[in-house]
This record gives structure tokens, sequence and C-alpha cells, in this order.
């Protein structure tokens, strides 16, 4: 390595107009161990980046063990004022998903808006007209252990839980008004 560098000085040397004394072997070592050390020095700063990039380990979103493509079954039951309660039961294709911003607008409780969207989850188990809209979509918060947060206003109260990992189990009640209104109890398993 030494016999290269000598020679590789030389021929810059007759190839650069500045004449520079030639290299004794003990500076063309030095030049080499230095060199060296930087190489040894860029190896192991590489190393050490290419580790941390691959060892960083993506923090998993506890959500994501409840999510997924669901059927469920719903029970309503409908009553009014002065009028037998009506009770229906139908099952329903839907999803649980990460909540996602702009899902409030179309929360079918829009009395409490207040969520914290980093443990909240978006729930569509029915698709029915009940106030001019689709409504079969509520937003609750979950607890890691599947616990879904009570959520209620005036017209609207959801609570629940998910059992397990596949399947779920909730009610949404008081929709409507003092003179009617409907009542959902929910089971929902996992496709």
């Amino acid at each position: 390595m030494a016999i290269y560098l000598s020679k590789l000085h030389e021929k810059n040397k007759s190839q650069n107009s500045v004449n520079l004394p030639p290299m004794s072997e003990q500076q063309n070592q030095n030049v080499f161990a230095m060199d060296h050390k930087k190489m040894r020095w860029l190896i192991l700063v590489f190393g050490l980046l290419v580790y941390a990039s691959f060892s960083c380990k993506k923090e998993k979103d506890y959500r994501d063990e409840f999510t997924g493509n669901f059927t469920f079954t719903v029970m309503e039951e409908f009553w009014m004022v002065g009028q037998p309660t009506v009770y229906d039961t139908f099952t329903y294709d839907g999803t649980i998903r990460r909540y996602a911003a702009g899902d409030e607008e179309i929360d079918l409780c829009g009395e409490d808006t207040a969520l914290i969207p980093s443990r909240s989850i978006t729930i569509h188990y029915m698709d029915k007209i009940i106030y001019n809209t689709n409504d079969g979509l509520i937003i609750s918060e979950v607890t890691e252990d599947g616990q879904l947060i009570t959520k209620g206003g005036h017209h609207y109260y959801h609570y629940g839980e998910f059992i397990g990992e596949d399947s779920i189990s909730f009610a949404v009640e008081n929709l409507g008004s003092l003179g009617g209104g409907w009542d959902y109890k929910v089971l929902g398993k996992k496709k």
C-alpha cells in the first residue's frame, strides 16, 4: 500500500506544476494509518446508523387489534307514547376502524364532541336513516382492555365492550325525543 501511495504521489507530482518533496516511507505509512482510522470511524458510524434504523420498533397502536370487518347483529326497539313498541332484528356487514379526522361530522351523537383521537374508534354498524342522515355510525374511545368509554347527551347514550379481539357488544340508547325513540343492542363478530 505504501508503494502504491508513493507511486500515486509521484504521478501527481508529475501532473501538477507544484513541486512537492517526495514522501518518505514513514510519511506513506502515516497517511495510510490516518486513512485507515477514518475508514474504521466511518464504518462504525454507518453500522450504528443501520443498527439504529432497524432496531427502532414502530409502536403498535393498541386499537388495531379491535379493528376490521364485522358482521353486526342489531336488535332494534322503536317506541312511541300511546303506541305498542316495535322490535326488529337484522344483520349488517360493517367495519370498525381507527378514528379519522372528520368522522365526528357523521357521528350519530352530535351532542358530545369531546374525544381523544388517539384513543377513538369509528364503528359503522348499520345503514339506517334516523335523523335524515346515515346514522349507523358511532365514535367511541376505547381502552387498551377493550372497554368502550360511555358517551352520552340529551338524546343519545352508548356503552359496551369488546369480548376478546374478535367480538363486541354495545348499546346505543335514548335516540329520539320525549314522545318516542329508538334503542339498539348490537353484537358484532369479526370476519
